[in-house]
């Protein structure tokens, strides 16, 4: 660390290259991000040729302070870092990591994303023109009631074969509950960051002897108060998602499966006329458990994706790309 904040003020201050007046537009694409960070992490770092060449080991960069993104003008891939007293740009050429001092004003203004320059990058701490706003979405509530027997399948088919039933009609049945509710909230406070939380649950009801059941899911995205999002000044903030962690890491979007709300919807019209299910069993296959076809029916999409747009004004959530 002393040696980088003695290089910092040497001689090599010859070398400062102003950012300004030069535009980048983020790398989306997951292939491209996968190479230039495949060459990040094994190519050497130096500066430029000559006798005042040297090689840098990453931890005198510094941490980055932007994604990396192209160079409009040359098309390199390039990555910006902050040290403790200096600043650099990394250019990733073919074969080569190159370092080049810069000033440490304004590292991320020229960033942009590819096709739409009218979003302007800021940091969340920067917000403090939306207030201390909370949207909701994703948020609906539905209950159903179904019907069901009070035995399981299998003790049903017994009883029929052994006491000759011609039907099921003398079988003991019960209405139940099942109760949907999503909520999601997009809370700002400048000084904490942006909290995005969706909640899923799902609770059935008690069947006789068996006991309720509750299904949570919670997703949680995050951006703190020094991460980089997009803005149009008006109400409209822009997230970039994470497309170089694995895909099981990254953050994703909570949307209500379509046959969720539908196969309820049948299972409580047929539920008017005949029970459509039966205790659930312990043993056996008891396909017709009560709670084991509605934990079969899907109940949510996880929707990756690069871009995600919060419109406080308008109380929108949506996915750009």
């Amino acid at each position: 660390m002393i040696a980088t904040k003695l290089f910092c003020v040497a001689v090599f201050g010859l070398f400062f290259i102003s950012v300004d007046g030069f535009a980048g537009e983020l790398i989306l694409d997951p292939g491209a991000l996968k190479t230039v960070s495949k060459q990040a992490g094994k190519l050497p770092y130096r500066s430029r040729g000559g006798v005042f060449s040297r090689e840098y080991m990453p931890y005198e960069l510094g941490r980055p302070v932007t994604p990396y993104f192209r160079d409009t003008a040359t098309g390199l891939p390039k990555r910006r870092f902050q040290a403790e007293s200096c600043c650099f740009e990394v250019s990733f050429l073919n074969g080569s990591n190159l370092v080049r001092k810069i000033r440490c004003k304004d590292l991320d203004s020229d960033l942009r994303i590819p096709g739409r320059p009218e979003l302007l990058p800021v940091r969340v701490s920067e917000l403090s023109q939306f207030g201390g706003g909370t949207i909701r979405f994703f948020d609906f509530q539905k209950s159903f009631v179904l019907s069901g027997f009070l035995h399981s399948e299998d003790t049903i088919r017994m009883d029929q074969a052994v006491l000759g039933l011609p039907d099921r009609s003398s079988f003991p049945r019960q209405s139940f509950s099942v109760d949907v509710r999503t909520q999601g909230t997009v809370v700002l406070d400048p000084a904490k960051g942006l909290e995005m939380t969706q909640a899923f649950q799902m609770n059935i009801g008690k069947l006789g002897i068996l006991d309720p059941s509750e299904r949570r899911v919670r997703n949680v995205i995050t951006k703190k108060p020094g991460d980089l999002v997009f803005t149009d000044g008006d109400g409209k903030v822009v997230l970039v998602n994470d497309l170089l962690i694995p895909g099981a890491l990254r953050d994703f979007l909570l949307e209500k499966d379509s046959r969720l709300l539908s196969d309820l919807q049948s299972l409580e019209d047929r539920s008017k006329v005949e029970p459509v299910c039966s205790r659930d069993s312990g043993w056996g296959s008891a396909e017709q458990g009560c709670h084991r076809i509605i934990d079969r029916i899907p109940a949510l999409r996880w929707m990756p994706f690069r871009l995600l747009s919060v419109d406080f004004r308008g109380g929108i959530v949506s996915i750009i790309e």
